[in-house]
């Protein structure tokens, strides 16, 4: 057998793939002790890699079986990586996980991640995201802050922070710098160029607007991209075209969000 613990822990979620679950289990907690090791002579990699194995057999309904693995191979004093795989999980069971992601993360969310900025971003990300979703925009905020602080080229914190400068801060200027840095290292994510349409749109630049929604709906489309071109034409004083599209985007199965958007769109285009 392998003497790397990350390839054992694989061969652990294979074998709880395959229903062997004792066997399984056995392989998970077998590895970890060299992963222990890593950790308490301050190595996180290891740790990070190994329940990046383990969160493929551990969807967020099983949150309760992982919180036991975690509490089998770690104990009480939960590694930075524990945290981050729990919380993922936490994440994913909607509002009702929110608070638990908070719980999870809040105490290492001031820790030192000089040498670990990948992580730390991730991390702050999620902490961010989490505020957001709870409505708390003056916590995401600064959240996201430090993890484009650590981390100035992840095209991911980049785009989700200047989502943010404009939908809770109303600040245009500060959110383009990013949205554009973000579609620059990744020009092709449809999602990236959305928002840099958005940031546009606040910013009252109804045409480079319009170009960069056109861009992101030929790379996949969506209602909340087509509500922005739509807003786009209205600004541009395309009234016809704008109702067009804002039609057409109501009939995209828009979220709850997006459709009160379109519907308060074409109200005002009557």
């Amino acid at each position: 057998m392998t003497s790397n613990p990350v390839a054992r822990a694989y061969l652990g979620v294979a074998l709880l793939g395959k229903g062997e679950r004792g066997d399984g289990l056995a392989s998970l907690k077998e590895s970890f002790r060299d992963v222990k090791k890593a950790l308490d002579a301050g190595d996180p990699n290891l740790a990070e890699a190994w329940y990046g194995a383990v969160r493929l057999v551990f969807p967020p309904t099983m949150m309760a079986d992982a919180e036991k693995l975690v509490a089998d191979v770690e104990g009480a004093d939960m590694s930075p990586a524990a945290r981050e795989f729990l919380s993922s999980l936490a994440l994913g069971q909607g509002p009702d996980g929110l608070q638990r992601v908070l719980a999870l993360l809040g105490p290492i969310e001031s820790a030192d991640y000089s040498k670990n900025p990948g992580f730390g971003a991730m991390v702050l990300d999620r902490i961010g995201t989490t505020y957001y979703l709870l409505k708390q925009c003056e916590k995401a905020v600064p959240a996201f802050e430090k993890a484009v602080a650590l981390t100035p080229r992840n095209d991911a914190v980049l785009n989700n922070f200047a989502y943010l400068c404009v939908d809770c801060l109303k600040d245009a200027k500060k959110a383009l710098p990013a949205a554009r840095m973000a579609v620059q290292l990744q020009p092709t994510r449809g999602e990236y160029l959305d928002t840099l349409a958005y940031a546009l749109l606040a910013d009252g630049q109804g045409a480079a607007a319009l170009e960069a929604a056109d861009r992101a709906a030929k790379l996949g489309d969506s209602a909340a991209i087509q509500l922005h071109r739509a807003q786009a034409f209205k600004l541009l004083n395309r009234l016809p075209q704008a109702r067009e599209t804002a039609t057409r985007a109501l009939g995209m199965q828009p979220d709850d969000s997006t459709k009160t958007s379109i519907e308060q769109l074409l109200s005002s285009l009557k």
